[in-house]
């Protein structure tokens, strides 16, 4: 076995510590760091995502259409997206419809639809999110499924690659760069620990993953 395919080796054995250390963070911080490396006071960590098809331009540009959600075993009241009605209206009547789903639609700072859940329920919205409407923005009769995205600033070490030199130049960019949030959210933690908004499980478990992510790099 060549240097190089044994320095691969080590790299890639790191990488997958570090990815299976990460699929448990939010058990080792109590919630209370995100899936994008920010603090989540109170343990309330939430994933950010978008769902495929939906977004204010097409909403704005179809005609008014009656949609309805399915998450499990939950169904949505049926909600009417009005033709041209404003990005805020289509944020307020999407948000009511995916409220009792867990679901909360937002409004970023640049206007842009998203969705967020509860990361401890986002494997459910990411496999089981369903929609139904009256065939023109959806399709009517059964439920079909819809396609949930994970924001794109959130951190994925499954998708990161050390096979060749690109890969890993990428991937110890993305490391360094992950370490600068991590040491952020521990302040964050700290500072809220003295406010007992925080708890000592949640400052070890960031500890935890920044030695993973200091010893990747």
């Amino acid at each position: 076995m060549s240097g190089s395919q044994i320095e691969q080796g080590r790299l890639q054995a790191k990488l997958n510590d570090f990815s299976t250390a990460w699929q448990q963070r939010l058990q080792a911080t109590g919630g209370g760091l995100d899936a994008t490396a920010r603090y989540a006071e109170g343990g309330s960590a939430q994933q950010r995502f978008s769902l495929r098809g939906i977004d204010a331009a097409s909403v704005q540009l179809a005609r008014s259409e009656t949609v309805q959600f399915s998450l499990g075993t939950r169904t949505s009241a049926p909600v009417v997206l009005e033709a041209g009605q404003s990005e805020q209206s289509t944020v307020r009547t999407l948000d009511q419809a995916l409220a009792p789903l867990g679901i909360r639609a937002t409004r970023s700072d640049r206007g842009e639809l998203g969705f967020q859940t509860a990361e401890s329920n986002w494997n459910a919205v990411k496999s089981g999110i369903q929609v139904r409407g009256e065939g023109r923005l959806f399709p009517t009769g059964r439920f079909s499924a819809l396609r949930a995205e994970a924001s794109a600033t959130t951190v994925q070490p499954e998708r990161w690659s050390v096979a060749d030199a690109e890969g890993v130049q990428q991937t110890l960019t993305q490391a360094v760069r992950l370490g600068d949030s991590l040491t952020r959210a521990r302040r964050a933690a700290e500072a809220n620990l003295d406010q007992l908004a925080a708890t000592d499980e949640t400052v070890i478990g960031i500890d935890q993953a920044q030695i993973l992510t200091d010893d990747f790099t």
